[in-house]
C-alpha cells in the first residue's frame, strides 16, 4: 500500500521535467543521487565539496538545498 506522501513523491517524479530534474537544474554544482539499500530506495543525497545534505523526499531535499545556499 502506498502512503499519501509516497504517492505525491511518485507523481512529482513522473512529471516532465520531474521534480528531481528541476532540482538538479537549479543546483548544477551539486551531485545529486538516491541511495539504494538492496532493492529499496533510500535517502536523496546532494554533495558539493565538503557539503552534503540528505533527505527522505525530494521536497525535503529542495528545502535543505535552499537553506544551504542561503548560508553560503
Amino acid at each position: 500500500m502506498m502512503t499519501a506522501d509516497r504517492a505525491a513523491e511518485v507523481a512529482a517524479m513522473l512529471g516532465h521535467p520531474s521534480m528531481i530534474e528541476e532540482i538538479a537544474a537549479d543546483y548544477p554544482h551539486y551531485e545529486i543521487h538516491r541511495e539504494r539499500n538492496g532493492s529499496r530506495h533510500g535517502d536523496w543525497r546532494a554533495a558539493q565539496g565538503d557539503v552534503e545534505v540528505r533527505a527522505s523526499s525530494v521536497e525535503e531535499l529542495r528545502a535543505l538545498l535552499q537553506e544551504q545556499e542561503a548560508v553560503q
